[in-house]
Protein backbone atom coordinates (compact mmCIF):
# COMPACT_ATOMS: atom_id res chain seq x y z
CA UNK A 1 0.00 0.00 0.00
CA UNK A 2 1.24 3.58 -0.84
CA UNK A 3 2.38 5.90 1.70
CA UNK A 4 0.39 9.17 1.43
CA UNK A 5 2.34 10.95 3.81
CA UNK A 6 5.66 10.06 3.01
CA UNK A 7 6.23 13.47 1.33
CA UNK A 8 5.59 15.07 5.01
CA UNK A 9 8.60 12.50 6.70
CA UNK A 10 10.99 15.08 4.67
CA UNK A 11 12.52 17.39 7.24
CA UNK A 12 11.92 20.18 3.74
CA UNK A 13 8.17 19.96 4.47
CA UNK A 14 6.53 21.31 7.26
CA UNK A 15 3.59 20.57 9.20
CA UNK A 16 0.88 23.00 10.51
CA UNK A 17 -2.14 22.96 12.30
CA UNK A 18 -5.01 24.83 10.52
CA UNK A 19 -8.00 25.80 12.57
CA UNK A 20 -11.63 25.70 10.99
CA UNK A 21 -13.18 27.31 13.55
CA UNK A 22 -16.98 28.28 12.48
CA UNK A 23 -16.65 27.88 8.86
CA UNK A 24 -18.10 25.47 6.69
CA UNK A 25 -15.59 22.71 6.72
CA UNK A 26 -17.91 20.85 4.07
CA UNK A 27 -16.97 23.69 1.78
CA UNK A 28 -13.38 22.90 1.91
CA UNK A 29 -13.48 19.81 1.51
CA UNK A 30 -16.05 20.05 -1.74
CA UNK A 31 -13.61 22.86 -3.11
CA UNK A 32 -10.43 21.10 -2.58
CA UNK A 33 -9.08 23.86 -0.33
CA UNK A 34 -8.05 25.18 3.65
CA UNK A 35 -8.69 28.57 3.96
CA UNK A 36 -8.49 31.61 6.79
CA UNK A 37 -10.06 35.20 7.45
CA UNK A 38 -8.78 38.71 6.80
CA UNK A 39 -10.80 39.13 4.02
CA UNK A 40 -10.66 43.13 3.91
CA UNK A 41 -6.58 42.29 3.55
CA UNK A 42 -6.39 42.20 -0.31
CA UNK A 43 -2.75 42.52 -0.76
CA UNK A 44 -1.33 40.16 1.98
CA UNK A 45 0.68 38.29 -0.38
CA UNK A 46 2.47 41.35 -1.49
CA UNK A 47 4.19 41.57 1.79
CA UNK A 48 7.21 39.53 2.95
CA UNK A 49 7.87 41.76 5.69
CA UNK A 50 6.24 40.95 8.94
CA UNK A 51 6.18 45.10 10.13
CA UNK A 52 4.25 46.01 6.46
CA UNK A 53 2.40 42.89 6.90
CA UNK A 54 0.42 43.55 9.93
CA UNK A 55 0.33 47.66 8.89
CA UNK A 56 -1.79 46.03 6.25
CA UNK A 57 -3.80 44.20 8.44
CA UNK A 58 -4.06 47.07 10.95
CA UNK A 59 -5.44 49.67 8.17
CA UNK A 60 -7.37 47.22 6.68
CA UNK A 61 -9.34 46.70 9.92
CA UNK A 62 -8.89 50.11 12.01
CA UNK A 63 -12.89 51.04 11.59
CA UNK A 64 -13.87 47.39 12.58
CA UNK A 65 -11.11 47.36 15.60
CA UNK A 66 -10.23 51.22 16.73
CA UNK A 67 -7.19 51.79 18.44
CA UNK A 68 -5.25 48.44 18.90
CA UNK A 69 -1.97 47.53 20.96
CA UNK A 70 1.28 46.26 19.17
CA UNK A 71 0.94 42.93 21.05
CA UNK A 72 -2.92 42.62 20.35
CA UNK A 73 -2.35 43.17 16.31
CA UNK A 74 0.83 40.66 16.46
CA UNK A 75 -0.96 37.87 17.98
CA UNK A 76 -4.17 38.65 15.59
CA UNK A 77 -1.52 38.88 12.52
CA UNK A 78 0.86 35.92 13.66
CA UNK A 79 -2.17 32.94 11.72
CA UNK A 80 -2.59 35.04 9.32
CA UNK A 81 1.11 35.83 8.20
CA UNK A 82 2.03 32.02 8.80
CA UNK A 83 -1.18 30.71 6.79
CA UNK A 84 -0.16 33.01 3.67
CA UNK A 85 3.95 33.54 4.03
CA UNK A 86 5.10 30.01 5.44
CA UNK A 87 2.72 27.35 4.14
CA UNK A 88 3.88 26.33 0.97
CA UNK A 89 3.47 23.75 -1.65
CA UNK A 90 4.15 20.39 -0.28
CA UNK A 91 3.56 20.84 3.20
CA UNK A 92 1.25 19.12 5.49
CA UNK A 93 -2.07 20.52 7.18
CA UNK A 94 -4.38 19.00 10.25
CA UNK A 95 -7.26 20.69 10.67
CA UNK A 96 -8.97 19.80 13.87
CA UNK A 97 -12.26 18.49 14.24
CA UNK A 98 -14.21 16.93 17.12
CA UNK A 99 -12.54 14.29 18.76
CA UNK A 100 -9.97 13.95 15.32
CA UNK A 101 -8.27 15.68 12.92
CA UNK A 102 -8.48 15.70 8.64
CA UNK A 103 -5.13 15.47 6.62
CA UNK A 104 -4.57 17.69 3.73
CA UNK A 105 -1.07 17.89 1.01
CA UNK A 106 -0.58 21.74 0.29
CA UNK A 107 -0.87 22.17 -3.92
CA UNK A 108 -0.71 25.96 -4.38
CA UNK A 109 0.45 29.24 -2.72
CA UNK A 110 -1.59 30.89 -1.01
CA UNK A 111 -3.97 33.15 -2.98
CA UNK A 112 -7.27 35.57 -2.61
CA UNK A 113 -10.46 34.23 -4.01
CA UNK A 114 -13.08 36.25 -5.22
CA UNK A 115 -15.44 34.14 -4.63
CA UNK A 116 -15.55 33.70 -1.39
CA UNK A 117 -18.89 33.79 0.10
CA UNK A 118 -17.77 33.88 3.97
CA UNK A 119 -14.79 35.68 5.20
CA UNK A 120 -12.95 32.97 4.13
CA UNK A 121 -10.77 34.62 1.14
CA UNK A 122 -7.79 33.50 1.78
CA UNK A 123 -6.86 30.09 0.67
CA UNK A 124 -4.21 27.12 -0.49
CA UNK A 125 -5.40 24.48 -2.79
CA UNK A 126 -5.31 21.09 -0.93
CA UNK A 127 -5.63 17.41 -1.41
CA UNK A 128 -7.50 15.85 1.47
CA UNK A 129 -5.56 12.99 2.21
CA UNK A 130 -7.77 11.60 5.10
CA UNK A 131 -11.76 10.28 4.10
CA UNK A 132 -12.29 9.25 7.51
CA UNK A 133 -10.61 11.61 10.32
CA UNK A 134 -7.78 10.10 12.45
CA UNK A 135 -9.05 9.96 15.58
CA UNK A 136 -7.38 11.53 18.92
CA UNK A 137 -7.04 8.26 20.55
CA UNK A 138 -4.06 7.64 17.98
CA UNK A 139 -2.37 10.59 18.59
CA UNK A 140 0.33 11.24 21.79
CA UNK A 141 -0.36 13.40 24.62
CA UNK A 142 1.86 16.01 23.21
CA UNK A 143 0.08 15.91 19.76
CA UNK A 144 -3.55 15.94 21.72
CA UNK A 145 -2.45 19.25 23.80
CA UNK A 146 -0.96 20.90 20.70
CA UNK A 147 -4.37 20.36 18.74
CA UNK A 148 -6.29 22.00 21.33
CA UNK A 149 -4.19 25.52 20.99
CA UNK A 150 -6.40 27.76 19.98
CA UNK A 151 -4.43 29.82 17.86
CA UNK A 152 -6.07 30.01 13.77
CA UNK A 153 -2.50 28.90 12.33
CA UNK A 154 0.56 27.36 13.73
CA UNK A 155 3.60 25.14 12.84
CA UNK A 156 3.58 21.94 14.54
CA UNK A 157 6.53 20.28 12.75
CA UNK A 158 8.09 19.75 15.33
CA UNK A 159 5.93 16.82 16.37
CA UNK A 160 6.95 15.30 12.52
CA UNK A 161 7.15 11.55 13.74
CA UNK A 162 4.19 11.99 16.34
CA UNK A 163 2.03 12.98 13.58
CA UNK A 164 3.44 10.44 10.99
CA UNK A 165 2.77 8.15 13.54
CA UNK A 166 -0.96 8.65 14.43
CA UNK A 167 -1.97 9.28 10.46
CA UNK A 168 -0.61 5.24 10.09
CA UNK A 169 -2.14 3.70 12.75
CA UNK A 170 -5.14 1.61 13.04
CA UNK A 171 -5.39 1.11 16.90
CA UNK A 172 -5.31 3.80 19.42
CA UNK A 173 -2.46 4.46 21.61
CA UNK A 174 -1.76 2.18 24.63
CA UNK A 175 1.09 2.23 27.05
CA UNK A 176 2.17 -1.26 26.36
CA UNK A 177 3.07 -0.23 22.63
CA UNK A 178 4.90 3.26 23.30
CA UNK A 179 7.21 1.18 26.12
CA UNK A 180 7.42 -1.69 23.17
CA UNK A 181 8.29 0.18 20.67
CA UNK A 182 11.02 2.40 22.29
CA UNK A 183 12.37 0.05 24.48
CA UNK A 184 12.89 -2.70 21.82
CA UNK A 185 15.97 -1.94 20.70
CA UNK A 186 18.32 -1.20 23.61
CA UNK A 187 16.95 -4.40 24.76
CA UNK A 188 17.81 -6.06 21.65
CA UNK A 189 21.08 -4.87 21.33
CA UNK A 190 21.85 -5.86 25.79
CA UNK A 191 20.91 -9.73 24.79
CA UNK A 192 23.84 -9.81 22.77
CA UNK A 193 26.22 -7.86 24.75
CA UNK A 194 25.47 -7.65 27.87
CA UNK A 195 24.54 -11.49 28.85
CA UNK A 196 26.28 -14.74 28.68
CA UNK A 197 24.81 -17.80 27.86
CA UNK A 198 23.73 -19.17 31.53
CA UNK A 199 22.26 -15.92 32.11
CA UNK A 200 20.36 -15.78 29.12
CA UNK A 201 19.14 -19.51 30.34
CA UNK A 202 18.31 -18.09 33.91
CA UNK A 203 16.39 -15.31 32.42
CA UNK A 204 13.90 -17.48 30.37
CA UNK A 205 13.36 -19.64 33.16
CA UNK A 206 12.61 -16.08 35.10
CA UNK A 207 10.44 -14.76 32.26
CA UNK A 208 8.26 -18.67 32.17
CA UNK A 209 7.80 -18.09 36.04
CA UNK A 210 5.94 -15.10 35.39
CA UNK A 211 3.58 -16.39 33.39
CA UNK A 212 2.80 -19.38 36.43
CA UNK A 213 5.24 -21.91 35.93
CA UNK A 214 7.96 -23.52 38.20
CA UNK A 215 10.88 -23.13 36.35
CA UNK A 216 14.30 -24.26 36.66
CA UNK A 217 17.41 -24.02 34.59
CA UNK A 218 18.17 -28.37 33.54
CA UNK A 219 20.83 -30.42 34.71
CA UNK A 220 23.69 -30.49 32.28
CA UNK A 221 25.26 -33.50 33.95
CA UNK A 222 22.17 -35.79 32.61
CA UNK A 223 22.70 -38.58 30.79
CA UNK A 224 19.16 -38.44 28.84
CA UNK A 225 19.94 -38.23 24.81
CA UNK A 226 19.31 -34.37 23.37
CA UNK A 227 19.74 -30.98 25.70
CA UNK A 228 17.20 -28.72 27.01
CA UNK A 229 18.34 -25.90 29.08
CA UNK A 230 15.39 -24.53 31.01
CA UNK A 231 12.10 -26.97 32.37
CA UNK A 232 9.31 -25.53 33.49
CA UNK A 233 6.50 -27.34 34.63
CA UNK A 234 2.69 -25.51 34.51
CA UNK A 235 -0.17 -26.73 37.59
CA UNK A 236 -3.46 -26.86 36.06
CA UNK A 237 -6.83 -27.57 37.58
CA UNK A 238 -9.40 -28.89 35.38
CA UNK A 239 -12.35 -29.13 37.48
CA UNK A 240 -12.12 -31.36 40.25
CA UNK A 241 -8.60 -32.72 38.09
CA UNK A 242 -4.70 -31.35 38.70
CA UNK A 243 -2.67 -31.60 36.16
CA UNK A 244 1.03 -31.46 35.25
CA UNK A 245 1.88 -29.87 32.11
CA UNK A 246 6.20 -30.24 31.62
CA UNK A 247 8.13 -27.55 28.94
CA UNK A 248 10.95 -27.86 27.30
CA UNK A 249 13.32 -25.01 26.37
CA UNK A 250 16.26 -25.22 24.63
CA UNK A 251 18.16 -21.19 24.63
CA UNK A 252 20.49 -19.92 22.43
CA UNK A 253 22.10 -16.86 22.19
CA UNK A 254 23.25 -16.34 18.38
CA UNK A 255 23.72 -13.08 16.40
CA UNK A 256 22.41 -14.28 12.76
CA UNK A 257 20.55 -17.19 12.01
CA UNK A 258 19.75 -19.81 14.45
CA UNK A 259 21.16 -23.59 13.06
CA UNK A 260 19.35 -27.18 13.04
CA UNK A 261 21.17 -28.16 16.33
CA UNK A 262 19.92 -26.81 19.24
CA UNK A 263 16.05 -28.08 17.50
CA UNK A 264 17.40 -31.71 17.32
CA UNK A 265 18.37 -31.44 20.53
CA UNK A 266 15.49 -30.72 22.34
CA UNK A 267 13.63 -32.92 20.11
CA UNK A 268 15.52 -36.07 21.03
CA UNK A 269 15.36 -34.95 24.86
CA UNK A 270 11.33 -34.99 24.18
CA UNK A 271 11.30 -38.50 22.91
CA UNK A 272 13.51 -39.92 25.98
CA UNK A 273 11.15 -38.18 28.47
CA UNK A 274 7.39 -38.50 28.02
CA UNK A 275 6.79 -35.89 30.33
CA UNK A 276 7.91 -33.27 28.17
CA UNK A 277 4.39 -32.44 26.21
CA UNK A 278 5.86 -29.11 24.36
CA UNK A 279 9.01 -27.77 23.42
CA UNK A 280 10.19 -24.04 22.55
CA UNK A 281 13.80 -22.90 20.87
CA UNK A 282 14.61 -19.20 22.14
CA UNK A 283 16.88 -17.49 20.85
CA UNK A 284 18.36 -14.23 19.98
CA UNK A 285 18.86 -14.79 16.31
CA UNK A 286 16.39 -13.00 13.76
CA UNK A 287 15.12 -15.93 12.91
CA UNK A 288 15.59 -19.78 12.35
CA UNK A 289 17.35 -21.27 8.96
CA UNK A 290 15.46 -23.08 6.42
CA UNK A 291 16.47 -26.39 7.96
CA UNK A 292 15.77 -25.58 11.34
CA UNK A 293 12.32 -24.17 11.10
CA UNK A 294 10.99 -26.97 8.55
CA UNK A 295 12.28 -28.94 11.62
CA UNK A 296 10.30 -27.29 13.93
CA UNK A 297 7.50 -26.81 12.60
CA UNK A 298 6.87 -30.77 11.41
CA UNK A 299 7.18 -31.52 15.34
CA UNK A 300 5.32 -28.61 16.40
CA UNK A 301 8.10 -26.84 18.46
CA UNK A 302 7.58 -23.45 19.40
CA UNK A 303 9.62 -21.21 17.76
CA UNK A 304 10.60 -17.63 19.82
CA UNK A 305 13.30 -15.07 18.01
CA UNK A 306 14.83 -12.41 19.29
CA UNK A 307 11.94 -9.97 18.65
CA UNK A 308 9.57 -12.36 20.63
CA UNK A 309 11.86 -13.12 23.24
CA UNK A 310 12.16 -9.03 23.38
CA UNK A 311 8.24 -8.40 23.68
CA UNK A 312 7.87 -11.26 25.96
CA UNK A 313 10.61 -9.94 28.57
CA UNK A 314 9.09 -6.08 28.34
CA UNK A 315 5.41 -7.41 28.45
CA UNK A 316 6.69 -10.03 31.30
CA UNK A 317 7.96 -6.83 33.19
CA UNK A 318 4.63 -4.53 32.11
CA UNK A 319 2.81 -7.71 33.74
CA UNK A 320 4.46 -7.10 37.03
CA UNK A 321 4.02 -3.53 37.12
CA UNK A 322 0.72 -3.18 36.41
CA UNK A 323 -0.10 -5.60 39.07
CA UNK A 324 2.00 -3.90 41.51
CA UNK A 325 0.15 -0.02 40.88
Amino acid sequence: MANLYSFAESEGANIFIVRNGERSLEAWRAGGFIAIGWSKARNLDTEVDWYKFKEVIRLAYETDWGPVTPQSLALQASSAFQFIREIAIGDLVLVPVPGAFLAAKVLSPAYYSEEAMEDDAWRHTVEWLTIDPCPRSHCSNALQRRLKVRQTCVNVKDLRPEIIEALNRTQPVSFNDVVLSRAYEPVASALLSAINDQQLEDLVAQLAQTSGAKAVRAAKNSRDPGDVDVLATYELGIGNEESTIKVAYQVKQHDGKTGVTGVMQLIERMEADSEIVRGCIVTTSEQLDDEAKKLADENDIVVITKRGLVEWILMSGLKLLRTSL
